[in-house]
């Protein structure tokens, strides 16, 4: 079905004659943003969310775009035909220029009600603001605590990016809390989950942030694996293939083949609706005792004996047995073949000043919720690569660092860095609600996390994270 922006003037003349309701269901996004200045001038926000409209419509979404005229509705039945729509959008983006603008009566009756509702439980959904002059640090504190994307250093292309990485993924879904991202009743048992609790969304910014360094190291390993043949790629742990294309869609002269592999059937649902020609994907779980047929299977498939290059960024501190997993794989990696193998590890963090010492805190309180993964991995992935037979092993790091970033850039950082461990804490109460215990340590959490991202907005504080990266050849 073509979605079309339905006329105000239509909605209104109309408005009597059906139920508002029938066609809220159609909207997915819910665009907030302050139409008219005092002086009855169309403001700048409406301007950006236009354009929001126009680009987010261009791929696919269905998005409600308010307009002034709506108001003749009367307060009343604007209010009914408002709330229908937030009630069904499944994303909701604040536009704005100003505080005032943010915060007059309408913006703020939107923004403030929709999170409400996902604060209380009532529905699924996620909250976003799209700002121009504005500071983060002036924004309201429900604005603060969410993604914001700022115009005058992000593409709106990137944006609407990040959007329909939320949507596509059916993350806000009625999903079981009990079987919400990576909390299990199993310490030792990982239940990490690529499409909920807005991971497309943090693993794109991810992606993002360590593009240009994969690029770089992987171009003179590239060029030497293709310099008689094209070669075969393997990406473990592809997600929706976001990063797949991105990263090796620069190397497609040298390459014959990327295969994608995950265990999120709708992550590989939507690569394969996404991208084709020289990538395809598959529905694998990497730890099933059948790993070797199915990489049997897909080698034999595409008509190709093995993978010349095998890349896999932040999957191995996910894995129960990352070295039985290795072992099975070297069976498809082709004599002289390369891993290209990225991890993490939180004992690899540089800060200052941080006296109460409320990083290392935070960070070890988010490794002990059960079902974490292995935050400490990176220390481990040479011994891990040697013991799964790969005996030449050049280890890389590559840092991140509040240096080289804005007052905006360090608090969407800040963000990121924590808002995946709150999220858990909260998922693990939720989960038990008569535990006094899990509460009393997500109310600390919660409040050690205000505590840090006000480190975040002195521009002399540092914040340096490393990253390991394994460069194996069998």
């Amino acid at each position: 079905m073509e979605w079309q922006f339905i006329e105000v003037e239509n909605v209104i003349s109309k408005y009597v004659a059906f139920n508002w309701g029938d066609i809220m269901g159609q909207f997915d996004v819910f665009l907030s943003f302050k139409n008219t200045d005092l002086n009855g001038n169309t403001t700048k926000d409406r301007e950006m969310a236009a354009n929001l409209y126009k680009e987010l419509t261009q791929k696919g979404i269905n998005v409600f775009f308010s307009e002034e005229t709506l108001r003749s509705l009367g307060a009343a039945q604007y209010k009914d035909a408002i709330d229908d729509a937030l009630d069904d959008a499944k994303v909701l983006i604040v536009v704005g220029t100003s505080i005032e603008n943010i915060t007059s009566n309408w913006v703020r009756y939107e923004w403030d009600s929709f999170y409400g509702d996902i604060l209380s439980g009532k529905k699924e959904g996620q909250l976003f603001s799209y700002i121009d002059g504005i500071n983060i640090k002036d924004l309201p504190r429900t604005l603060r605590q969410v993604q914001t994307f700022d115009a005058s250093r992000e593409q709106i292309e990137s944006i609407c990016e990040y959007i329909v990485a939320a949507l596509n993924f059916g993350i806000y879904n009625n999903i079981d809390i009990k079987d919400t991202n990576i909390l299990s009743l199993d310490k030792n048992v990982s239940k990490y989950s690529s499409v909920k609790n807005n991971e497309p969304v943090r693993l794109s910014y991810q992606a993002d942030t360590l593009y240009k360094n994969d690029v770089s190291l992987l171009k003179p390993i590239i060029e030497k694996l293709s310099s008689k043949k094209k070669i075969n790629v393997l990406d473990i742990g592809c997600a929706n293939g976001y990063l797949t294309y991105k990263l090796f869609n620069n190397f497609s002269d040298s390459i014959n083949l990327v295969v994608g592999i995950d265990h999120e059937k709708d992550c590989i649902m939507e690569a394969k609706h996404n991208f084709s020609k020289q990538f395809c994907f598959y529905n694998v779980e990497v730890e099933s005792d059948d790993l070797e047929n199915k990489l049997g299977e897909i080698v034999e498939e595409n008509n190709i004996k093995s993978f010349d290059l095998v890349f896999s960024a932040f999957v191995l501190h996910h894995l129960n047995e990352p070295i039985k997993m290795l072992k099975k794989l070297r069976k498809y990696v082709s004599n002289d073949g390369i891993l290209y193998i990225r991890s993490c590890d939180d004992g690899d963090i540089t800060v200052y000043p941080d006296e109460k010492g409320l990083i290392k805190k935070v960070l070890k309180a988010a490794a002990s919720i059960p079902g974490m993964s292995d935050r400490e991995h990176g220390r481990k992935l040479y011994y891990q690569l040697y013991k799964s037979g790969y005996k030449v092993i050049e280890m890389e790091s590559h840092s991140v660092t509040t240096a080289e970033m804005d007052i905006d850039e360090r608090i969407h950082f800040c963000h990121e860095m924590l808002e995946w461990p709150r999220k858990r804490y909260k998922n693990l109460v939720d989960m038990n609600p008569q535990n006094e215990s899990y509460l009393k340590q997500y109310n600390e959490f919660c409040s050690d996390y205000e505590q840090i991202e006000e480190m975040f907005y002195d521009p002399a504080f540092y914040y340096r994270l490393s990253g390991p990266i394994a460069i194996a050849t069998k």
